[in-house]
């Protein structure tokens, strides 16, 4: 269990990382020979590269377009700019202020082919007779002349052309130079945009602690606003479709990272998701505390014991539970619903454990409470021994109706 990935900083198991997979026995010094080793390593230091190693040069064949040459070292000039800032995830929002970029994709449509408008008319197996020379003169200048008229009207009309649209079309836009790179917009995201519903103004002053698992509102919290704290590795989802309200957010001292959340809007119906090894503390000011309806108690009693991967409904009854690591180890755990028709994969969630949660690996925890597990729901352990322990209350025994308000 000792010892940390020097990829990603996640745990070991047997040298292999839990987290990204890759193999920590291998050596530093052996992974450095392999990345650093160079061709001409081997050879003379008064060696020099010959002709043999240039490509030769090509003449591009007639009316077939130009594509532009990349080094396998790498990209240069206009390639770096196309590509810049290709494969990153998008930032993420904060709903204290923090900014972030639009990203959009428009790496897809610069890098698009562009065909040649006639196909070729030049073949290099035939021959030319001295009676076709003339043809050809005449064919070329013919095209040499659309070409500079092309060019001249171009040069010439551009401006006009562009004008005359601006005027007659009041919604013409002129065409974007995708070769060029574009300044994304900075904008703050407002996840509560969209929701028409309202808080009421006052109410009672409410506080807990949240730890990792899920929460309905109106049941385990009161409806209203709030502000939420949380440490080093907490994570903090609300999903809330009826209320056109979804967010994700990360506590930590990291970019893109919170320290504390002062506008949390939750309406009774949103579910609250918690991950992380210690808690997030909520406060409200005007909770509504005499709309909570109490939940019922569990009918479930008896504990599973699971290892692998197990079924709701045919390995163990389907119900809500509280999930427990049961041996002294690390993993993942990950449960998935049933996949709706037309849907390639259901809904799944997936957390970290760890039998002794330890400041290092702040995001791991012990127990997750509340996971509500209906019929067909696959749970795997990852090779983990876990208990499933009925949670002290239920929502509904309709199980599947705990997630109407997530997708």
């Amino acid at each position: 269990m000792a010892g940390k990935c020097i990829l990603c900083g996640g745990k070991l198991r047997n040298g292999i990382c839990t987290e990204c997979g890759m193999d920590n026995n291998k050596s530093d010094a052996a992974y450095r020979s392999q990345v650093n080793r160079s061709q001409c390593e081997d050879a003379p230091l008064t060696h020099v590269h010959g002709e043999e190693s240039t490509e030769l040069y090509r003449k591009p064949a007639l009316n077939h377009p130009r594509q532009q040459q990349y080094s396998p070292s790498g990209q240069g000039g206009n390639a770096a700019k196309k590509n810049q800032g290709a494969g990153k995830a998008p930032g993420k929002y904060t709903l204290n202020g923090g900014n972030t970029k639009n990203t959009v994709d428009f790496i897809r449509l610069r890098d698009m082919s562009k065909r040649p408008g006639s196909s070729g008319m030049y073949s290099p197996g035939r021959g030319r007779s001295s009676n076709k020379a003339g043809i050809t003169v005449v064919v070329v200048a013919v095209l040499a002349g659309m070409i500079l008229v092309s060019i001249g009207y171009a040069n010439k009309s551009e401006t006009t052309v562009t004008t005359e649209k601006i005027i007659n079309e009041p919604d013409y836009q002129e065409p974007f130079d995708y070769q060029q790179p574009y300044d994304y917009p900075e904008y703050t995201f407002d996840p509560y945009q969209y929701t028409t519903k309202e808080l009421a103004p006052d109410g009672e002053n409410w506080d807990t602690e949240l730890s990792a698992g899920a929460y309905m509102v109106g049941y385990d919290i009161p409806e209203g606003r709030y502000v939420a704290e949380g440490g080093e590795g907490m994570r903090l989802e609300v999903a809330d479709m009826d209320s056109n309200v979804w967010f994700s957010e990360y506590f930590g001292e990291d970019e893109n990272q919170v320290q504390q959340l002062d506008d949390v809007r939750l309406f009774t119906g949103a579910i609250v998701m918690v991950n992380g090894g210690g808690n997030i503390h909520i406060t409200s000011e005007n909770a509504q505390t005499e709309a909570v309806v109490t939940p019922s108690a569990n009918p479930l009693t008896e504990e599973i014991t699971l290892t692998d991967t197990m079924v709701a409904g045919e390995d163990f009854p389907e119900g809500t539970y509280d999930i427990v690591i049961a041996a002294d180890d690390f993993g993942i755990v990950t449960y998935e619903l049933p996949k709706e028709q037309g849907q390639e994969y259901g809904l799944n969630f997936s957390f970290l454990m760890d039998s002794s949660p330890s400041g290092e690996y702040p995001d791991y925890t012990r127990e997750y409470k509340n996971a509500v597990l209906p019929k067909g729901t696959t749970v795997t352990a990852d090779e983990l021994t876990i208990k499933l322990v009925p949670s002290s209350r239920i929502i509904s025994e309709d199980y599947n109706a705990f997630y109407d308000n997530y997708s």
